[in-house]
């Protein structure tokens, strides 16, 4: 099976496989790991006013999300 991980950034989807907006992987683990590095990058950074990080599966299925807002 394999995993993405995808972001929205101040309500765009950042669908760019070339930059690494959606990254691509074979396993839960490393998708979990791409997923966590990318939360904290929304987190930590002030000017991501609402973001969203998701991992799906290749049949849609979403496996985790994060909402990350700062006011």
């Amino acid at each position: 099976m394999k995993y993405y991980v995808m972001k929205i950034s101040n309500g765009d989807l950042q669908l760019n496989m070339q930059n690494h907006d959606v990254t691509e992987h074979d396993t839960l683990d490393s998708a979990m790991t791409k997923y966590c590095q990318v939360c904290a990058a929304f987190w930590n950074e002030p000017s991501v006013k609402t973001g969203y990080v998701v991992i799906i599966n290749n049949e849609f299925t979403i496996i985790e999300k994060m909402r990350i807002e700062h006011a």
